[in-house]
This record gives C-alpha cells, structure tokens and sequence, in this order.
C-alpha cells in the first residue's frame, strides 16, 4: 500500500535565489531522500529519470 503521507513531497518545488555575492543557488529535496523517507522501494528507474530531469534544470540556472 503506497504511503499516503508522500504526498507531502509532492509535487517536487525548486527553490532558486540568487545571493549578495551573486551566487545562483537551486535547493530542492532529492529523490533518492524522499524514497528513503516513505519507504518506497519500488520506483528506482522513475526516481533515477526524475534526478536526471531535475539535474538537467538546475544546470542551466544562473544569474542574470
């Protein structure tokens, strides 16, 4: 039975701001954390696609 209470995970938020120095930081929540603290076991491949889509987006951020 899935955990209901990952629900809380999703869906998946970004948070990106810039610093005083100028420094463009992306703080996100991880899959592989978020699997681990549901306890789901059975969706490896959707997590690994999903911290390559997320990897692709955070590698364009920068600053303006």
């Amino acid at each position: 039975m899935p955990n209901p209470a990952a629900g809380i995970d999703w869906p998946v938020r970004l948070l990106v701001f810039e610093d005083a120095r100028g420094q463009v930081w992306v703080v996100y929540n991880d899959f592989s954390y978020i699997a681990q603290r549901h306890g789901i076991t059975d969706r490896d491949a959707q997590f690994k696609m999903a911290s390559e889509v997320i990897g692709s987006i955070t590698a364009t951020v920068k600053a303006q």
